[in-house]
């Protein structure tokens, strides 16, 4: 339905993930299961045109910065989103 929303409204629509909190050893959190389903993921969002930035690699973001393991502290919010920025850009996603 998100999908539909966007294209009702002519918008583009541009969906982030990052990784789960990493290990106390800096090992990523990733389970098999999350893997293929974040992998099936892109590949469906992208044969929707929709824009899929899979921030799960070592992108600036650390253990610190989460406040639940899942989700990103408001307080680091200026910063992860100049990162999500340089990441549209540099993808050439861009507004109307």
């Amino acid at each position: 339905s998100l999908i539909q929303t966007a294209i009702n409204m002519d918008v583009d629509l541009v969906l982030i993930r990052i990784a789960a909190r990493p290990f106390d050893d800096g090992s990523p959190n990733e389970p098999h299961d999350l893997a293929r389903y974040s992998s099936e993921l892109g590949h469906y969002l992208t044969g929707q045109d929709i824009k899929y930035m899979d921030l799960t690699g070592n992108l600036g973001i650390d253990a610190a910065m989460y406040y639940d393991g899942y989700h990103l502290k408001h307080r680091f919010r200026s910063y992860y989103t100049e990162l999500f920025a340089e990441w549209l850009i540099a993808n050439e996603v861009t507004g109307p």
